[in-house]
């Protein structure tokens, strides 16, 4: 699942943005869009929504963000801060590990095996510095809550069991787009991954629903 999918009226993909590597799901696990909805969607995940700009905002009639966040240090900053400047501090250093930190809490509450073996795919692809550089993007930069506040229809979907981004992030992100939230129990960080047939089904559901 790359961070943000920007896709117009009957499935033209006007934008596939912002592969980091790092995040990269099994292909078969993707969010599959269905082409048929003559509708413009975007769908981000996680930091994705820092790489929506005001043109890409003002023509979506459908944005689902997934895991996402206005400003990542917004719940609890002084906390947030110290991990970061930890991780970024090591990084100089030993960027396996906290590579492979990073990874265990992204991919939390998989099971063991599975996580393992999702971990050890991630491990495979040569992402440092690529994650190096977004941790440092992370400490200044902040979605535009204007630009999702002018787009119609806004759905936000969080994991209750996301050690990356906590769930509280998702009501702040609401308090801006007047958006639903859907709560996910068993969910963490990496939904696209864990719960892609739910999102899936939500998106299409909702996309291709008959306009008013």
């Amino acid at each position: 699942m790359v961070p943000l999918i920007d896709v117009g009226p009957g499935g033209k993909m006007m934008h596939h943005f912002c592969s980091r590597g790092y995040n990269e799901w099994y292909p078969a696990r993707e969010i599959q869009l269905d082409t048929r909805a003559e509708r413009h969607v975007i769908v981000t995940h996680s930091m994705g929504g820092l790489f929506v700009d005001q043109y890409i905002a003002r023509r979506a009639e459908y944005c689902f963000v997934i895991s996402g966040f206005i400003n990542f240090h917004d719940i609890n900053p002084a906390a947030s801060k110290t991990i970061l400047r930890r991780m970024i501090r090591a990084f100089g250093h030993n960027p396996e590990n906290v590579l492979n930190e990073f990874y265990q809490n992204m991919t939390y509450p998989l099971q063991e095996e599975e996580q393992q073996q999702v971990i050890a795919r991630l491990q495979q692809i040569n992402c440092k510095e690529t994650l190096y550089a977004d941790l440092l993007m992370l400490n200044e930069a902040h979605i535009s809550p204007e630009y999702l506040a002018g787009i119609p229809n806004v759905f936000i979907f969080h994991g209750l069991k996301d050690r990356i981004v906590p769930s509280q992030h998702a009501d702040l992100l609401a308090n801006h787009c007047q958006s639903d939230v859907h709560l996910i129990d068993n969910g963490g960080h990496a939904l696209p991954l864990t719960h892609v047939g739910e999102l899936a089904s939500v998106i299409n559901n909702t996309w291709l629903s008959p306009k008013n």
